[in-house]
Formats: structure tokens, sequence, C-alpha cells
């Protein structure tokens, strides 16, 4: 993008964040804090829902992606948006999030949309659990934010480094500039407003077909390390919850780093740069090994990096939050 063309982004994008935080004030749309948070002071919430609509509008202006996608992001978002307001039902949700993940599927991946009706079925699946991953560890200041920014950037080094051609750069640029805005909201340790559901749930889709293009064009199914430090709090938490015999589908507290924050008392921006900083440990080290070593490496990088988080995961858990000792008889 051209240098008026960021110029006008950024206008736009703070445009959004002051209009929306006056809706938000005149409207009442606040997240009181409950047993579940990890806050507690009223924030504003759905802030999110500014980042598909900025994306719609910059791509009307500066067209970069296939409508398809945006309205995808865009249905996603107002989804998520209503289910804060609302609470939806889980079937509604469901159902809302696997179209708006098709209609994003055909904008911006075709080739996959088309390839093999079963594949395509099972992709589907894959990233509404990705996304709804996404949503569950959207539960702290900045978490989610820095998340996507690292995300996004290992994308790009990838892309660059491999000769790739995945996603267009008015697309990376206007990520980044409605990040950063966001972030000077909510990447605080009195956060202004949360994104809520209209922005975990979009980002998630927005950070799952960005490695899904890259695994596809790559061949290389070691990109999902991109995602492994959410990867492992998530599934960890969701198996320690069966262990449990809880309800998988019902709120809850108990992710790694919400124990971290609310039973150990850690700074919330803290425990969100750790995730974000090892995150990019391994994303480095990955890429690195890929662009050096090969795909051998690579992939022994990958299964590596999954042996040790799962084995942190473990450890932290029974021996320094004391929550599951219970389950193999630690003391």
């Amino acid at each position: 993008m051209k240098i008026v063309s960021i110029f006008v982004v950024i206008i736009i994008t703070i445009t959004a964040c002051i209009i929306y935080l006056w809706i938000a004030r005149k409207y009442n749309i606040v997240d009181l804090p409950n047993e579940r948070s990890s806050h507690q002071d009223i924030t504003y919430r759905g802030i999110g829902i500014i980042i598909p609509i900025v994306l719609g509008v910059t791509n009307l202006l500066f067209p970069f992606c296939s409508e398809f996608f945006i309205l995808g992001l865009l249905i996603a978002g107002i989804a998520g948006f209503f289910d804060d307001l609302f609470q939806l039902r889980n079937a509604y949700r469901l159902v809302l999030y696997i179209i708006a993940i098709a209609l994003c599927m055909y904008g911006i991946a075709p080739e996959i949309a088309f390839y093999n009706l079963g594949i395509t079925v099972v992709l589907l699946l894959l990233i509404t659990g990705v996304v709804n991953a996404f949503n569950f560890m959207d539960g702290i200041n900045g978490m989610t934010l820095l998340y996507t920014l690292v995300c996004t950037v290992s994308v790009m080094t990838s892309e660059r480094l491999f000769n790739l051609d995945l996603l267009p750069q008015g697309f990376y640029t206007t990520i980044f500039i409605v990040i950063l805005a966001i972030m000077t909201l909510n990447m605080r340790t009195k956060a202004v407003a949360f994104l809520g559901d209209s922005g975990s749930i979009v980002l998630g889709i927005i950070c799952s077909f960005m490695v899904l293009r890259l695994i596809w064009s790559h061949g290389q199914l070691g990109y999902l390390g991109f995602v492994l430090v959410y990867g492992v709090d998530s599934v960890g938490t969701i198996i320690y919850r069966m262990l449990l015999k809880q309800n998988i589908f019902n709120a809850h507290r108990l992710h790694l780093y919400q124990m971290l924050t609310n039973e150990k008392r850690h700074n919330p921006l803290k425990i969100s740069l750790v995730y974000g900083g090892l995150q990019v440990a391994i994303n480095i080290s990955m890429i690195y090994l890929l662009y050096y070593w090969g795909d051998v490496a690579f992939t022994i990088g990958f299964f590596s990096w999954v042996v040790i988080l799962i084995a942190v995961y473990i450890v932290l858990r029974t021996y320094y939050i004391k929550d599951i000792t219970k389950l193999w008889g630690v003391s």
C-alpha cells in the first residue's frame, strides 16, 4: 500500500475506535466483572467488531481481497458481537461461524475449498475448533492481539523467505494498523475496551487461514507450530476438564493463563507477554530450521516443541498451581 493509503487506513481505524467507544458508552455495552473474570473494573466490550468493518471499508477503497472473505469476517464479527450482547444459543452460533468460515475459505483459498469435499469438511471443522480456541484464550489484556501480531509477522516472514504468494500486502498492512490501534485500548493494566467474541473470533479466523495457506502452499504441517502455545493450553485444558468430568462447553476459568493470573496473581500483561514471547521463540526457531536445515529438521523441531510445551504445561499445573495434583496423586 502507498503512504497515502496507509494514512487513510489509520484515519479510518482511529475514527472507528472513537465511534465505537461513544456507542458503547451511550448504550452501556460494558463487561461487568464476575466470578470467572480476570479483571475487576467495568470495561467496554465488543470493540473487536471494528476489525472486519475496517477491513471491509479499506477493501472498498483500495481493493486487495475477495469480497467473500470480507463477508465471512463480517458475519463472524456480527455473530460474535450479538453473542456478547445476548448470548446466542450454541447451535445458532456454531452454524453462523461455519457459514462465515466457509465463505472465507471460498474467498481466500478457493484451491483448497474445491480440492476435495471430504478435505473441505474436515478443514471447516478443524478451523472452527481453532477459532473457538482463540475465543476461549481471549481472557486477559492484550493476549489475543499480541498473539495475532506474532502470527502475522511470522507468516509474512515465511512468505518472503520462501517466495510464497499467500495474501496481499494491503491485507497485512490493514491488520497491523487495526491491531495496534486496539492495543492502545486493550493492552494496558486497566483496559479501556475488550475485544469480545466479535474480535477474538475474527482474529482466530484470520490466523487460521494464514497458517492454512502456509501449510497448503509449502506442504508442511509443522506450520501449526505458529499457533502452538494456544493449542497446548486449549487442548490441555479440555483434557483436564474431561478428567474432572466437567461439561467442556460450559464457561470456566481453568485455562493455564487464567490460573496464573487469577490464582497466582500474576500481572495479566506479563502473562500475555510471556505467551507472546514464547510463541516468538518457537516461530523463530521453526523458520530458522526450515530455511537452513530443511524439512526433516523443521518437522523434528515442531514435535520437539510440542513435547516441551506439554511438559511445561503439566509441570506448571502440577507443581506450581497444584490444581491437578489429585489426578495423579502428587502432594
